[in-house]
């Protein structure tokens, strides 16, 4: 009796116990060794990648396209960020005339391939300068607003079609409680209203970097009260590494900014996601800028660092000029690089000299405007 009992007893605790326990570790295995989730969590992999539009790309046809996208999908990144598609004056999709509509080539790829597509609105370079003026914020809001529903009427039936990305980017600035006050409606309605085209609701991303003006505590104290109510679902943190040339001090120069940047954003339920920058700045003794491939040791550190910061996804500026293998030998080299499995080749060191660098108009306040 005492023998059965004991037996009992230990079935009981086996099923109150080690079964459930059981059960637990092979969930979390099963997790684990699933391709989506075990890639949120690796430190040397990218999510996905802006794609930022010039005239000359118009030129693409579909199969260049194509290629381009075959080239992104093997690098297992399922994101793709058109930065803009109007900027200025220049709308990148014909309307009364026969053309290349790369937004349109690049969702008809993306919905056969479970890719997903973020489409930046216009941009008005007299961003950068006009930012603290109240008037010039409304209108850009309308004008946002009225070209997202242009978007929305000639995109809208795209299943890849999964968010808007606002091209107004912002930086570690000491704005006073006005500019506050104003940016924050800004964002306001423009998320309010783009988000009134679709009954999905689409999610709106914005982009922020940092030139270490501010300390990051009051980067994190001013954007708390930006993001306040925003609507934004995603905070896209850019870490400024390829353009500040920061290839030694990646982790002192860029921690604690990534840091403030997503705590505001979780104050505010918002998600934040890093931008590894992918090209190294070199200028010459007249001040002209070149963007060159960067190394892959150096974005291995990157990445490393983004893990670190629990990011949910981790793009790169940009694929298209910096890690294409049709762009030039430097780009090829890196995406091969890339592409092994650990990593563990590094790219030579880009020269200036290399026919296959990549020339970048920089304004005032070192962010790229256009490259050709």
């Amino acid at each position: 009796m005492m023998y059965e009992k004991n037996t009992l007893n230990f079935l009981k605790y086996f099923k109150l116990v080690f079964l459930p326990g059981a059960l637990i570790v092979c969930f979390i295995f099963l997790r684990l060794s699933s391709g989506k989730e075990m890639s949120m969590k690796d430190p040397s992999k990218l999510s996905g990648t802006f794609i930022q539009y010039q005239h000359w790309m118009m030129q693409f046809d579909s199969k260049k396209w194509n290629d381009e996208l075959d080239a992104i999908k093997k690098s297992d990144m399922d994101t793709l960020i058109i930065q803009w598609v109007k900027s200025d004056h220049e709308r990148f999709y014909p309307v009364h005339v026969q053309g290349n509509d790369p937004t349109e080539i690049i969702l008809k790829y993306s919905d056969k391939n479970d890719m997903k597509v973020f489409l930046g609105l216009q941009f008005d370079k007299n961003w950068w300068n006009n930012w603290d003026d109240k008037d010039f914020l409304l209108k850009t809001s309308r004008n946002c607003v009225n070209f997202g529903k242009k978007l929305f009427d000639r995109y809208g039936h795209h299943p890849s079609f999964s968010g808007w990305y606002i091209p107004y980017e912002m930086s570690d600035i000491d704005f006073d409680d006005e500019e506050i006050k104003n940016l924050n409606i800004f964002f306001k309605n423009v998320v309010a209203n783009l988000k009134k085209l679709s009954t999905k609701r689409l999610p709106v991303a914005l982009s922020v970097f940092f030139d270490g003006k501010l300390p990051p505590a009051v980067v994190e104290e001013i954007y708390t009260l930006i993001l306040k109510k925003s609507g934004l679902d995603v905070l896209m943190i850019q870490d400024g590494v390829g353009s500040h040339g920061w290839n030694k001090q990646v982790r002192d120069q860029v921690y604690p900014y990534l840091a403030a940047y997503s705590t505001a954003a979780r104050r505010n339920k918002i998600i934040s996601w890093g931008i590894v920058e992918s090209f190294s700045t070199i200028k010459d003794d007249h001040g002209n800028v070149t963007r060159v491939p960067a190394e892959i040791s150096r974005i291995k550190e990157q990445l490393s660092l983004q893990s670190n910061q629990q990011t949910e996804k981790t793009l790169t500026f940009d694929f298209f000029h910096y890690m294409s293998p049709f762009r030039g030998e430097a780009q090829k080299r890196l995406y091969e690089s890339y592409r092994k499995p650990n990593h563990s080749e590094a790219v030579n060191k880009s020269s200036a000299s290399t026919p296959e660098m990549t020339r970048a108009k920089v304004d005032v306040q070192n962010k790229i405007i256009g490259l050709w």
